[in-house]
């Protein structure tokens, strides 16, 4: 009866798993066609981190690992136009900061709820922290490596103005605050949904 319990656990949680990672490819391909002026509605990073609290660390860097590979692809294809310039630049560099920085805010938004979690008791109210942390990481990430790796591109967008500011009020600018605002309002309103449904009671 516990082998059937177990296997009954893994087989939920690959499915649960598969159903979050093709979240995050239809989300992070609409992004790129879905725009408001030049604001970017992407919702990409909110699965991440309900993945993450759901199944701990290591799900969620996998789950934001799937998402920087997403990113990858369309920056090597051309579907987001300034991922393609950094792509021809150094692809291989491209990868690595894609990858590394999704899996970074997948497992540390993870790790944010749990140690939260043990603190307040209180799985919405951790969730709040876990979802800023995401668009936290990963823009921070983004920026670091452009800075370190990237900077004759940055030199060449900025137009000879100061290369942080260029970064952080241009580059990334309302998209950031409009990511953030939404994934710290739309996380804890799935938290307290999903709290009470018996699949993610147990794992929240």
């Amino acid at each position: 009866m516990s082998k059937n319990v177990n296997t009954h656990e893994r087989t939920l949680r690959l499915v649960q798993m598969a159903f979050f990672a093709a979240l995050i490819v239809v989300l992070q391909i609409v992004s790129y066609n879905v725009k408001i002026g030049t604001i970017s509605m992407s919702l990409v990073l909110i699965p991440i981190v309900i993945g993450g609290m759901t199944f701990g660390v290591s799900g969620g860097a996998l789950l934001g690992a799937i998402f920087g590979i997403v990113v990858y692809i369309a920056c090597a294809i051309g579907l987001d136009t300034g991922g393609h310039v950094l792509f021809t630049v150094n692809p291989f560099i491209t990868f690595a900061l894609c990858v590394v920085k999704g899996a970074a805010a997948g497992a540390l938004s993870s790790l944010v709820y749990k140690l939260f979690k043990k603190l307040f008791k209180n799985r919405v109210a951790s969730s709040v922290f876990a979802a800023a942390t995401a668009p936290i990481v990963n823009t921070s990430l983004f920026c670091l490596g452009m800075l370190l790796f990237f900077k004759d591109t940055l030199n060449t967008w900025s137009g000879g103005t100061n290369m942080v500011t260029y970064v952080f009020v241009v580059l990334i600018g309302l998209n950031f605050i409009v990511e953030f605002c939404l994934n710290v309002l739309i996380v804890p309103a799935l938290t307290a949904i999903l709290s009470k449904t018996k699949q993610y009671k147990d794992r929240l």
